[in-house]
């Protein structure tokens, strides 16, 4: 068996090839994240630092955002009606009001169906990403925002650990205050200095398996450029 990592991470690579730095205050800070009960923390953050949210699949944040469902029916509603678990959970504990969230979700909820009309809303609206979804995240990488993965199970730690990404615990989330504390701890010094490698065995692999030539020539040339370590 071959790790060949993900080659979205990769791509992220190419695309920021001349933008190293990717370093963020968190002024203008995003989330993604899938609203299991593994979100509940990230969605406090979220609340509390005024930040954007990506959705995946929620139809109701969709239905708020586009206006379908109204504040009234939505504050009114059945306690178990037209929420998720996350959010359900916070209601319940009485850590967050149903009004209030409406609020929230109508002005800073988005959804995407298309991976260059994603990018380009992340690059002109954020400057820091933190979330569970590691694709929601690598987006966000790849459109020059420097973003934060949540370890929320050991798929995504590995991930992390095997492409040098940026990552928190889960386990630790409770004790942030708020997003603008996590940028300190968004460091991509590890993940340039493992890519040359990484993306050396990526091409191998793909040569071993002849399919290398298949790729985009741009995106050949960057990756040969970055296995040669040349910046």
């Amino acid at each position: 068996m071959t790790v060949v990592g993900c080659q979205s991470a990769y791509i992220a690579g190419d695309m920021n090839d001349d933008n190293r730095a990717l370093t963020s205050k968190a002024e203008r800070p995003v989330v993604n994240l899938s609203y299991s009960s593994d979100d509940r923390e990230i969605l406090r953050l979220a609340m509390v630092s005024d930040a954007g949210i990506i959705g995946q699949g929620d139809h109701v944040e969709v239905e708020i955002a586009a206006g379908t469902i109204t504040r009234e029916a939505y504050v009114n509603a059945d306690p178990a009606e037209w929420n998720q678990a996350t959010v359900s959970t916070l209601l319940k504990e009485g850590k967050l009001g149903r009004g209030a969230y409406y609020d929230y979700v109508q002005k800073h909820f988005a959804k995407f169906f298309t991976v260059p009309s994603w990018r380009a809303y992340m690059a002109e609206k954020f400057d820091f990403c933190l979330g569970t979804r590691f694709y929601g995240n690598m987006v966000a990488l790849q459109a020059g925002v420097p973003a934060l993965w949540v370890e929320h199970d050991m798929r995504t730690k590995e991930l992390c650990e095997h492409l040098n990404l940026p990552s928190i615990a889960h386990a630790k989330l409770p004790g942030i205050k708020s997003i603008q504390d996590l940028a300190g701890q968004c460091s991509y010094d590890a993940y340039w200095a493992g890519m040359p490698k990484r993306i050396t065995e990526f091409l191998a692999y793909l040569q071993g398996n002849g399919v290398r030539d298949m790729l985009m020539p741009d995106l050949a040339q960057g990756f040969e450029k970055i296995s040669a370590g040349k910046v």
